[in-house]
């Protein structure tokens, strides 16, 4: 499959997803050594939310093209949406390996994990541009779709999946909330 045929194929997925998909099936019976049509399949169904064939698509592109970090960071997505969260830290781990650079690859390791790949790695800081920045992302926008509170589901004194301060400021408030109420009965009894 050529390039143009790959750019018009990447615009008909976000236009009309299924004669992609149509387009793509025909490209991987006539392709079936090209990576790029696999890993297009994998997307098109990861957008269908069918993620076990979208995992298998992106293992297959992956066999084909070993080092393409994006291709192991959708392995990663798929397989932890598929809640197989060993092979998506590993599929994760291997992205990060392949280009540290990848700051999605590094997030979901820390989230999934607990603990930030930068730190085992034998730099202590990540890798910079000349200009001081970071390098660009190669991977995707990523919207995490689990609240910010989910975060502290494993933290002593979470409070079953909500930060651990959240429990003190309730506390405090109801407190405070209390001694209003004295307050303002007392006030009451002196105006009667």
């Amino acid at each position: 499959m050529d390039k143009v045929n790959k750019d018009r194929i990447r615009q008909m997925m976000d236009a009309d997803p299924n004669a992609a998909l149509y387009a793509l099936s025909n490209a991987a019976g006539t392709s079936p050594q090209d990576p790029d049509v696999w890993f297009l399949l994998g997307v098109i169904q990861l957008r269908f939310k069918r993620f076990s064939e979208s995992l298998n698509y992106f293992k297959h592109a992956s066999v084909l093209k070993r080092d393409d970090p994006l291709t192991f960071f959708y392995i990663g997505l798929a397989a932890e949406r598929l809640n197989k969260l060993p092979e998506a830290i590993s599929a994760y781990r291997t992205a990060y390996r392949l280009n540290p650079g990848m700051t999605k690859a590094r997030e979901k390791l820390k989230y999934l994990t607990g603990q930030d790949p930068l730190m085992d790695a034998p730099h202590a800081r990540p890798p910079r541009s000349p200009r001081g920045r970071s390098p660009v992302n190669a991977g995707p926008k990523i919207f995490v779709d689990k609240p910010f509170h989910h975060r502290y589901k494993n933290v002593p004194g979470g409070g079953g999946g909500q930060p651990p301060w959240i429990a003190q400021v309730i506390v405090f408030g109801l407190v405070i909330i209390f001694f209003l109420a004295l307050a303002i009965g007392a006030v009451i009894q002196m105006v009667q």
